[in-house]
């Protein structure tokens, strides 16, 4: 029997106000457009203009990177962020 573990720091996550809260493996090229689509899309609650990438520094600390997938969805390519290994993507819920 042969064990390979499961590297979690080389994966994405995608949780919220998506349809389908995901983890994916990393691969290249790997935007924030193509995990909104894997996971099927926002939910009628999703503050779709306030998306937020958390992203581990060198040094352990968490960043957030904001992204307007509201204006993405509409054409502005400059929201389209590239993702890395260990990138959590969360969606917030919106009040109304």
């Amino acid at each position: 029997m042969l064990f390979i573990p499961d590297v979690f720091e080389t994966r994405i996550s995608i949780v919220g106000e998506i349809k389908k809260p995901m983890t994916m493996d990393y691969r290249e090229g790997l935007t924030i457009m193509d995990i909104l689509l894997n996971a099927g899309g926002f939910t009628e609650f999703a503050k779709k203009n306030d998306v937020e990438i958390l992203r581990r520094k060198e040094n352990g600390e968490r960043v957030k990177i904001p992204v307007k997938a509201k204006d993405l969805l509409k054409g502005d390519l400059n929201e389209n962020i590239a993702l890395r290994p260990g990138d959590v993507v969360v969606v917030k819920e919106s009040l109304f």
